[in-house]
């Protein structure tokens, strides 16, 4: 019915549909029966985890979040201060991503909070003449400083001393 090799098995689905362990054979495996050079498939473990994992800066919400505030923030402004300043917290963020040090780590997402808020001065120094300032400004506290919060103040509770003890 089936054999090992190397570090899968190779099934002979048309034996086990004889045998009456299975009564139909999927179609999908039909191809991998009939190939038996095919390499045998992925692990699930290693398929869920790596599902689970992050792999790049891009996939944290906080990023997303201030991709779309640049996004909005360029079709209604088009400044280039304000720009460089959402570019200098992208970068923070991706720099704070990849460390591995959490003191670090929290160092570059403390930039990115306080780059935001040299963000937030500048959308303010665009007066009541820009309308689409408040919206903008609300956007940036509530999604994208907000989020970054939040991830700083999870780095905290992780790294604060135990009720009780001394720091």
């Amino acid at each position: 019915m089936g054999k090992k090799e190397g570090q899968g098995w190779l099934v002979d689905f048309a034996s086990l549909q004889r045998s009456g362990l299975i009564k139909v054979m999927p179609a999908e495996k039909v191809e991998v029966a009939a190939n038996h050079d095919a390499p045998p498939p992925p692990d699930t473990r290693t398929a869920q985890k790596s599902e689970k994992g992050r792999a790049s800066p891009s996939e944290l919400s906080a990023y997303k979040n201030l991709l779309d505030w640049r996004t909005k923030a360029h079709s209604l402004l088009g400044n280039p201060a304000i720009s460089a300043l959402v570019l200098e917290a992208q970068k923070h963020l991706a720099a704070g991503y990849f460390e591995f040090s959490r003191a670090r780590k929290a160092d570059f997402y403390r930039n990115v909070r306080n780059t935001l808020a040299h963000l937030w001065v500048e959308l303010d120094n665009l007066g009541d003449g820009c309308p689409e300032r408040l919206a903008l400004q609300q956007f940036l506290a509530a999604d994208v400083i907000g989020s970054i919060s939040g991830v700083l103040r999870k780095m905290e509770q992780k790294t604060a001393p135990a009720p009780g003890t001394e720091p």
